[in-house]
């Protein structure tokens, strides 16, 4: 409320309904107001709010600069400062601190480092900080690495990092690996599938290995246990022959007591 006897309502403009209890003048405005009963708008350029008094924009939309952001940024900026209109960032193809280099034409998407301009990668063929300089025609669909230009892989017949060495003669379909031109298939999918493959042979062999051990000594164990219980019973009947050696003789009893009488 304001007026001498506080009977008369805020602009409804006002933030909060609150104003001066004097001459309703709003203490703040609602967000996109502004005016002393913020009864206007601020520019469609602002990014929300305005100074109450002056209209000057506190941020611009995208693309623009200025104090009421009525200025468009440069083209070559993809956006730019509101007090000065300075790129903030390059639009694609664009380098430098104003953004009026271009950026070389090998760059991959042509976007390139804003301080040098260097690429941050290349089109297909092409290698070297800006990307000048051609990959090497052995290199299969002229890929190379962008720092070495050393080939991604090597067209068939070929090896070596630039892929201009020959495969040795009478390897398979013409192909050999490219580091060290042993013959084989050159594609990294081949040799994890390889290296699977001797993975596996190897825990087959290991675990038929370990079978064998196990049975050689059970079948030690029992052949200790069989001779074991042969040696008990032939003890067992040695015994009984030394017993029936023991016993007296009927007859020969008899007849030593005959003689005797």
């Amino acid at each position: 409320m304001w007026g001498d006897a506080c009977d008369q309502d805020c602009p409804t403009t006002c933030k909060t309904n609150t104003c001066l209890p004097n001459n309703g003048s709003c203490t703040e405005c609602k967000p996109g107001r502004h005016g002393d009963v913020c009864d206007k708008y601020c520019p469609v350029t602002c990014n929300g709010t305005c100074d109450k008094v002056s209209s000057y924009c506190r941020d611009c939309v995208f693309g623009q600069w200025g104090d009421k952001c009525d200025q468009e940024c440069a083209l070559k900026c993809k956006d730019c400062i509101q007090t000065n209109g300075s790129c903030i960032d390059c639009n694609p193809g664009r380098y430098g601190q104003t953004c009026d280099l271009y950026c070389p034409t090998n760059c991959a998407n042509d976007v390139c480092d804003r301080e040098t301009g260097s690429c941050f990668d290349c089109k297909p063929g092409k290698h070297g900080e800006t990307c000048d300089q051609d990959c090497s025609v052995l290199c299969e669909g002229l890929f190379c690495e962008k720092d070495t230009g050393f080939c991604s892989e090597c067209k068939d017949g070929m090896h070596g990092y630039r892929c201009d060495k020959p495969c040795p003669a009478g390897c398979s379909s013409n192909r050999c690996r490219r580091y060290d031109g042993t013959c084989g298939e050159t594609n990294t999918a081949t040799d994890t599938d390889n290296r699977t493959t001797v993975a596996v042979l190897a825990t087959i062999t290991c675990i038929f290995l370990v079978a064998a051990i196990v049975l050689f000594v059970c079948m030690l164990r029992f052949r200790t246990k069989a001779k074991r219980g042969q040696g008990k019973e032939e003890e067992h009947y040695t015994n009984i022959d030394k017993a029936k050696r023991n016993v007296p003789n009927t007859y020969e009893m008899t007849q030593q007591r005959d003689d005797k009488n």
